[in-house]
């Protein structure tokens, strides 16, 4: 037990929130699958570094101070007729990558 709180107490000291909430349940995990500890130590990793990526990008929106969040859903196409809504859908919903396209006469 008093391993735990000192390694809970270095983790906070480094600022690894996400090693903190994470690190027990992956180790059991590690040892009921036989991970590695390369392994083990790899997903804690990847879980502190996907948790301060989805932070910055929340504080990144946060501090660019949008008047509101909207998506396409919600856009007045009537309001500008010249740009093709299918295309822009299409490009939004990444289909660009997924196939190859004939370039746009319009664009």
């Amino acid at each position: 037990m008093k391993q735990e709180l000192l390694l809970e107490s270095y983790l906070k000291d480094l600022r690894l929130s996400r090693f903190v909430q994470s690190y027990q349940s992956l180790a059991q995990e590690a040892a009921r699958t036989n991970l590695s500890y390369e392994r083990y130590l790899l997903a804690l990793v990847q879980e502190e570094v996907a948790h301060r990526e989805a932070q910055r990008i929340e504080r990144a929106i946060g501090e660019a101070r949008f008047p509101v969040l909207k998506d396409l859903a919600e856009f007045d196409w009537s309001c500008v007729l010249s740009v093709p809504k299918p295309r822009i859908l299409e490009l939004a919903d990444f289909g660009l990558y997924r196939k190859p396209r004939a370039s746009h006469p319009g664009w």
